[in-house]
């Protein structure tokens, strides 16, 4: 049995588990845990917009590194390798998560945290 490979499934089913459940039942405004920025604390709708986008957002980062994990693995790639594109990506997803959904409340609300007016999407 592949220890790499099921450690990279499993951690990549983790996050998607925390994904879905971002997605289906946000954390209650001003959480600890949580998407939390000045913008997405600005009110309960942009919080609850942030978490939700948050939560798509785990599960394709987390689908998508699955995808990576077993590649990887059929190339008979090293452990060591494996875990040091694993940090890299979980950085650049770290920052990517970041800046997609400062966007997306950007394009959405004002900085008061009122609904833009054609934003319905």
């Amino acid at each position: 049995m592949n220890y790499n490979l099921v450690l990279g499934v499993f951690l990549s089913m983790v996050f998607f588990t925390v994904g879905v459940k971002y997605n289906v039942n946000p954390l209650s405004y001003g959480s600890r845990f949580g998407y939390s920025s000045k913008r997405s604390l600005a009110s309960n709708e942009t919080w609850m917009e942030a978490n939700t986008f948050m939560g798509k957002l785990f599960m394709v980062f987390s689908l998508i590194f699955m995808i990576i994990i077993v590649v990887l693995d059929s190339f008979n790639i090293s452990f060591n390798k494996i875990i040091l594109g694993s940090v890299f990506y979980l950085f650049f997803v770290s920052r990517s998560i970041y800046m997609l959904i400062e966007n997306y409340l950007k394009r959405r609300f004002f900085r008061d945290g009122k609904r833009r007016p054609n934003s319905l999407f």
